[in-house]
């Protein structure tokens, strides 16, 4: 003859077995609810670089043209005023390290108004200008560091 379970011995069971399953589902949420919230960091730095890319290469336009042509003070501090937000946007976006931020930052501001940008200095430069093909590299390598500090921290 079979042994009868004590009253409570069912009870328990099932208690336990809830249990398990409320700390299953409690696990799950937790673990999706912090993908998605990953996945939604990484869309939304996504969108900034993209920004962020149309505003370099804005402000590469707009400094090879100030270097072209005869100097417009409005215009410098305009690039100016641009690079200090751009530098802001970049920290901000948390793919670079401290000491690789400060370097691009740096790079990019000397590369357009070390040489050339001051009113008494001012002269059209050509095509050709040195001044200019750095700026080009400048904003080129600041575009890879930033798309390979993405890809670092998202992937």
């Amino acid at each position: 003859m079979a042994e009868q379970q004590p009253w409570w011995y069912i009870p328990v069971i099932n208690g336990i077995f809830q249990t398990i399953t409320w700390l299953t589902v409690i696990c799950g949420w937790f673990i999706v609810n912090r993908q998605n919230n990953h996945r939604e960091l990484r869309k939304e730095t996504r969108s900034t670089i993209e920004e962020l890319k149309e505003r370099l290469e804005k402000l590469e336009q707009t400094a090879i043209t100030f270097h072209c042509s005869e100097f417009d003070s409005s215009k410098s501090k305009d690039i100016v005023r641009e690079i200090q937000r751009l530098s802001q946007i970049i920290s901000r976006l948390k793919v670079l390290s401290d000491e690789d931020l400060g370097e691009a930052t740096k790079s990019l501001r000397r590369s357009i108004t070390l040489k050339n940008f001051d009113k008494s200095s001012h002269k059209c430069l050509s095509e050709d200008s040195p001044v200019l093909d750095r700026i080009y590299r400048t904003i080129n390598e600041l575009i890879d560091d930033i798309e390979y500090g993405f890809s670092r921290r998202f992937h």
